[in-house]
């Protein structure tokens, strides 16, 4: 029943439509996350912290901070 549920939500739903960031480490999410976030969203920037696991901005807080600064400032 849920996988049903999820595929069907997957398929029939609109696509976000706003731009979306989809940011992770490179010791965790940073090689699927933006793959995952594009079946949601049609506007998604990736950006994937090295040397990171899953507490990025802890790990690479000033990597984090680029990120961030760059995604805001083009939109």
């Amino acid at each position: 029943m849920f996988r049903f549920r999820v595929s069907m939500n997957l398929t029939s739903a609109n696509k976000l439509k706003m731009p979306v960031l989809a940011m992770g480490g490179d010791h965790s999410t940073g090689g699927f996350l933006g793959d995952h976030v594009r079946l949601v969203a049609e506007n998604v920037t990736e950006i994937k912290i090295s040397n990171a696991g899953h507490w990025i901005a802890e790990e690479q807080p000033a990597q984090v901070q680029q990120g961030l600064l760059q995604f805001f400032l083009a939109q």
